[in-house]
């Protein structure tokens, strides 16, 4: 199970990092495109041919299904309370947390976390965008604590990585 939500982050990460090539307007090369088309690619089958092994009912695994499109697409808003998205997904606040926990492995605040963080990391390392502007598109409405959360979940700030292209 983990290894297959390591593979759907790898495979967010390929689709980002695609996505800001596009919005880079061509300062990445065609064949590192090519390179990340033909990684999502593989991910994708591996998440085709190993589906996720429900621990729970399958309403439980829909609901945590359901929390994390919502955060996919919603990552660069402010998350509403746990309170708030169990009620949007029909259910209690118990639910919720423990249906996500057991499907993804981590709760619904950490794993929020680490997709405007993934997001930011591929801004880092693929354009030559400022870091603050970086902070406020991936989510953050703080610089210090954006800052603090990148160097711990990567090992060093966005300008280190940065200075090492």
């Amino acid at each position: 199970m983990e290894k297959l939500q390591d593979h759907e982050m790898l495979l967010s990460l390929c689709r980002t990092l695609y996505s800001v090539s596009v919005e880079a307007q061509g300062r990445f090369s065609i064949a590192a495109l090519r390179e990340i088309a033909k990684i999502s690619a593989q991910l994708q089958g591996i998440l085709e041919q190993n589906p996720a092994k429900p621990e729970s009912s399958p309403d439980a695994n829909l609901l945590a299904s359901k929390a994390r499109n919502f955060i996919m697409h919603n990552f660069t808003e402010p998350l509403p309370t746990i309170r708030q998205l169990a009620r949007e997904f029909g259910t209690n606040d118990f639910m919720l947390k423990d249906s996500f926990a057991k499907a993804y492995g981590c709760g619904i605040y950490q794993f929020y976390t680490d997709v405007r963080l993934e997001f930011a990391f591929s801004l880092v390392i693929g354009t030559t965008e400022k870091i603050l502007p970086i902070c406020y598109r991936s989510g953050f409405s703080d610089y210090t604590s954006f800052l603090k959360s990148f160097k711990k979940k990567f090992g060093k700030s966005p300008a280190a990585f940065r200075s090492t292209r």
